[in-house]
């Protein structure tokens, strides 16, 4: 602990270089806005750079934006697994920034939701389901509701799956739509936990930015790649399954059975 307690901060240290008071920062352990103190015997306590760079953010969040400590610990509020103080920070600067190079190619709509069931023949009756399910998200302009831009291209996804046959008649419906929405989400989540450990303090959000749009389609490439092979491989298992389920193998089977109960 020796060696540790070089790089650590007493509360009095804390309280200088944060420019909080002690009862502040009682206050703020107490409500779970800080990490718990490092403890190196019962009645001493050390404190990091994470402790003060989460002081920092907290007092900007309450002076520049005006947020009470009710918002501010649903913001910072860890939970295990969760991104520290720091990845978030990361994720906010960056926030609004991505991909606004490419904007102009996503650009469709804005449709109504009748003009969009017109566009692609996708009922009103499943529009409202995505819309429902989160898979997809209008906005209000005036007394009416639309629909733009990816929003729009993922309801003509949906009814390119149904041309190729995918029918409600067989049972298909859009909760489909919602487990890939599900699964984006599962896996951006993991992504950010991953990629925002390595960047976090070491690039800028802005360079974070240009790195994460330019990475995006070698990862589709790399995720479409997965798909189809576990497509490939999902098949076989079960067809290897039903194999040994087949009228023969089971004949094989029971003939075994019967030998090994006759011979004993």
């Amino acid at each position: 602990m020796k060696k540790q307690e070089k790089n650590l901060l007493k509360m009095k240290q804390l309280c200088e270089l944060s420019g909080v008071t002690r009862t502040t920062i009682k206050y703020y352990l107490a409500k779970g806005l800080l990490p718990e103190p490092i403890k190196s015997s019962r009645n001493m306590a050390y404190y990091n750079e994470t402790h003060l760079n989460a002081i920092r953010i907290i007092k900007e969040l309450q002076t520049k934006r005006f947020f009470p400590l009710s918002v501010i610990q649903d913001i910072l509020g860890k939970k295990d697994g969760d991104l520290t103080i720091e990845e978030k920070r990361v994720l906010a600067e960056a926030d609004g920034k991505f991909f606004i190079a490419t904007e102009n190619e996503r650009k469709f709509g804005p449709l109504t939701t009748k003009q969009l069931h017109e566009l692609t023949g996708v009922s009103l009756k499943e529009i409202r389901e995505m819309e429902n399910k989160g898979v997809i998200h209008s906005f209000q302009e005036g007394n009416k509701k639309y629909f733009k831009d990816d929003n729009v291209r993922l309801v003509a996804c949906w009814a390119e799956i149904r041309s190729i046959g995918f029918s409600a008649k067989l049972g298909f419906n859009t909760s489909v739509m919602n487990l890939y929405k599900e699964f984006s989400d599962r896996l951006t989540d993991e992504e950010a936990k991953i990629v925002l450990k390595l960047f976090a303090g070491n690039i800028s959000p802005q360079q974070m930015v240009r790195m994460i749009e330019k990475v995006v389609v070698p990862l589709s490439i790399t995720l479409d790649i997965f798909h189809r092979k576990s497509i490939v491989e999902t098949t076989a298992k079960y067809a290897e399954q039903f194999r040994k389920l087949s009228p023969e193998n089971l004949r094989v089977r029971q003939s075994r059975i019967n030998n090994q109960f006759n011979g004993s």
